[in-house]
């Protein structure tokens, strides 16, 4: 199916396509989100919640002691503000409904805090309360913070919870490119290589995510491929989409072997060589192991095949439970994936890609060599009815996915293919936004379903055969 259909519905050739750089990245200052969302202020007189109120953000330098100037920007997902602008003296009228992102630049993140008031939004403007956040510190990342809301008298009348993304510049290393790396409209993309698991189909007995499986999906009709990215515990970028192994182990002295699941994150690369996974086999040949390195896939993979990166990093589910156990902290983390990245890919058509909504946002800020796109499953119960849903709703709502994207920039979104078959309204409001449209799914797997996508205004598919 994989061949034959991209022999049909190929639309690109394999050249590059490079184009002049206008997008800014993070040299010598940081950048901090606050998001707010799901009900995030909480406030106990009925005398308060009766009233409009109106919120602001302000940066104080704590050597200071002062409010200072950081134009503050603020960004409110939805069809007429999803763009940053300055935040309005006055502040923002508080929503509960509303998703809030604020944007503020600062030099020295160890020595800013924040000041939050909150002013009575009808009549004369009246400052109700306040909330502070004080400094975060050099391990800080993402988070939720709650602040106590206070009235003047010092009386605690609420609380607010603020979730927090620090986006720190690549240290050492300068990311800013002459020339971004574009991909045509149209591009077919091997997901995993072949697909996913191991291609029992073929004489070749492929693996996913191997050389083997990227170069024989170039071979075959691909215009690019898709790869999933993590990191060793010894810091090397390597390919392997879940986050955790099943190793064979020896059980006591006899000769069985039982399986035993573990986190990528704590293999180094020397081990992830020599050990015996589920996942390999002992026939297996040189191209077709696990757990390349991104350097290796870059060197010996088809130098005309282009590459979506995804980037992989746990997320937290709405219950407050995490989908694995965080690795290295987020900012080193993508630091050490871009620099691989840069060194390696030369000209090689690519888009860096994840499901992970703050790392788009990091990484957007951070580079400018690729462009990026938000990856989405959308209602997460399309595809599996137990599956629990993120926290973030920007990465399970289309549209606030696409206002997001928007807003920051991002190059597009990639998105179930379920989700755009059952309403066929969602691709050309997410072109609307001025986004391209990337579908992936085992849905794709006929050719009246792919002219369906194609004919809607899809940009690119991404094959699982």
């Amino acid at each position: 199916m994989f061949i034959k259909i991209l022999v049909l519905v190929i639309l690109v050739c394999h050249s590059t396509v490079l184009v002049q750089c206008n997008r800014e990245i993070l040299r010598d200052k940081s950048v901090i989100h606050f998001k707010f969302f799901d009900n995030s202020l909480t406030l106990y007189s009925e005398d308060i919640t009766a009233r409009d109120i109106s919120y602001k953000v302000s940066v104080i330098d704590v050597h200071q002691n002062k409010v200072i100037d950081n134009n503050v920007k603020i960004f409110v997902l939805n069809d007429k503000e999803n763009q940053f602008i300055p935040q309005a003296p006055t502040g923002r009228l508080y929503n509960h409904d509303e998703f809030v992102m604020f944007s503020i630049q600062v030099a020295n993140v160890e020595a800013t805090s924040y000041l939050i008031e909150y002013y009575g939004a009808s009549g004369a403007r009246e400052l109700l309360a306040t909330s502070h956040i004080v400094p975060f510190q050099k391990t800080a990342t993402d988070g939720l913070t709650t602040s106590p809301v206070v009235d003047s008298k010092g009386n605690i009348i609420g609380s607010i919870n603020v979730n927090y993304l620090v986006i720190r510049p690549i240290s050492g290393f300068d990311a800013d490119a002459d020339q971004t790396i574009d991909i045509k409209s149209g591009a077919m993309m091997g997901h995993r290589g072949t697909g996913s698991g191991r291609r029992t189909d073929l004489k070749e007995n492929i693996l996913e995510n191997t050389i083997e499986a990227f170069n024989y999906a170039c071979r075959h009709g691909a215009d690019m491929i898709e790869l999933d990215i993590q990191l060793s515990s010894d810091k090397i970028p390597i390919i392997h989409h879940n986050f955790e192994t099943q190793l064979y182990v020896r059980e006591n002295k006899g000769t069985d072997l039982a399986k035993q699941n573990t986190a990528i994150k704590d293999l180094a690369y020397s081990q992830m060589k020599k050990i015996s996974t589920v996942e390999s086999k002992n026939f297996d040949y040189e191209d077709n192991q696990p757990f390349e390195t991104l350097k290796d896939v870059l060197e010996r993979m088809d130098a005309n095949c282009g590459i979506n990166f995804e980037i992989k990093y746990p997320q937290t589910y709405s219950d407050g439970h995490w989908e694995a156990e965080k690795p290295l902290e987020l900012n080193e983390y993508i630091d050490i994936i871009v620099k691989a990245l840069y060194d390696n890919i030369g000209n090689r058509s690519g888009i860096i890609t994840s499901f992970h909504v703050d790392l788009c946002s990091m990484i957007q800020l951070k580079q400018n060599k690729l462009r990026v796109a938000l990856l989405t499953s959308g209602d997460v119960k399309h595809w599996d009815p137990k599956a629990k849903p993120l926290y973030d709703p920007r990465g399970t709502t289309i549209p606030l996915g696409a206002y997001f994207a928007e807003g920051m920039g991002l190059d597009g979104m990639s998105i179930l293919a379920k989700d755009l078959l059952a309403d066929k309204t969602l691709i050309p409001f997410v072109k609307s936004r001025k986004q391209h449209v990337y579908v992936w799914g085992d849905q794709i797997n006929s050719r009246q379903v792919i002219d369906q996508l194609v004919n809607n205004g899809a940009d690119g598919l991404i094959f699982n055969k």
